[in-house]
């Protein structure tokens, strides 16, 4: 049996150095993908922080107000605020009476069967494409100055319902829904962004 330590790895200071440097390099390396774990996770947890930083909110309101007398309406208005912490970005309104989209204003009175001679001008904002801005308040139709239109607008209200899909800078997608006679309100984040629009049932204001 031979004593010459060269022949036993445990004895042998080149096996025992060669040893050594492996081990240091697979513990750099395990170090290495730790460090490269963490650090892919801060970078996804300080994208997702600057996602939440600029979500936008969208609330829609309704204002009016009645003759004290004949509760006949005095004045109405639709805005649409921002409510959130950045801009949103509109990428598509839908108008829908009884369930039926509506393309514009005069498309959604003319389906409320106006008697003949009524006038159907209004003062309006567009909000199809645009950009509400942080705290911003967008008033997009405003009856003030035209009452006949106005109670019947009121009258039918209940009827009409809204929806609007806006989505941050970061591209993140939001459909906003509410009716405007009605405590339904809803907004769901849509975890594929809808790329492309259906230009018969989207509102052009």
């Amino acid at each position: 049996m031979s004593n010459d330590p060269s022949s036993n790895p445990l004895k042998n200071p080149e096996y025992i150095i060669a040893f050594g440097i492996a081990l240091i390099s697979i513990c750099a390396l395990v170090v290495s993908i730790q460090q490269t774990r963490i650090m892919s996770e801060q970078r996804a947890l300080m994208h997702q922080q600057a996602k939440a930083s600029v979500w936008p909110r969208l609330i829609m309101g309704i204002g009016k107000s009645h003759d004290i007398d004949d509760r006949s309406v005095t004045d109405y208005r639709i805005s649409v605020s921002n409510e959130g912490v950045g801009p949103a970005i509109i990428k598509n309104v839908k108008v829908l009476y009884k369930g039926e989209p509506k393309t514009n204003w005069w498309e959604l009175f003319r389906a409320f069967e106006p008697e003949e001679g009524l006038k159907l001008y209004v003062t309006n904002s567009t909000i199809s494409q645009s950009i509400i801005r942080q705290g911003d308040n967008l008033r997009i139709l405003s009856l003030k100055n035209n009452l006949p239109l106005a109670n019947l607008f009121y009258k039918h209200s209940e009827h009409i319902s809204f929806e609007i899909v806006y989505e941050s800078i970061y591209g993140d997608q939001w459909k906003y829904a509410t009716g405007l006679a009605s405590s339904f309100e809803e907004t769901l984040e849509l975890e594929t962004p809808i790329k492309e629009f259906n230009p018969e049932e989207s509102f052009e204001n």
